[in-house]
């Protein structure tokens, strides 16, 4: 498989999420039928930070926000999904420099 310099500067970039331990349980968490939740926002994310990028857009946050733009599209009534994702965004954002506190975010 041949990889695109745009590409692999994407992974470099956000290697601290999509190696992530618990971001990659994403991949057991269905989307769109045909797909899982990790492929179908790794391919969004890169989406977005390639055009991000063309536009002169801040593409770092335009990657971020590909990668977890699902974490608000969980069926609620399917408790362990939404603890394994909630676990996921926070050990993402602890990776980022982020402190959580009781649902407040602070840096």
């Amino acid at each position: 498989m041949k990889v695109k310099r745009e590409q692999l500067e994407f992974l470099k970039k956000f290697r601290y999420i999509v190696e992530n331990e618990e971001y990659r349980k994403l991949k057991n968490v269905p989307r769109h039928g045909s797909t899982n939740t990790y492929a179908h926002s790794v391919r969004v994310a890169m989406m977005a930070y390639r055009l991000a990028k063309k536009w002169n857009m801040d593409a770092e946050s335009a990657g971020k926000i590909g990668l977890l733009h699902d974490f608000c599209m969980i069926d609620y009534h399917m408790m362990t999904v939404q603890v394994m994702m909630e676990d996921a965004l926070l050990s993402i954002m602890e990776e980022d420099g982020m402190r959580i506190r009781r649902n407040r975010i602070f840096t």
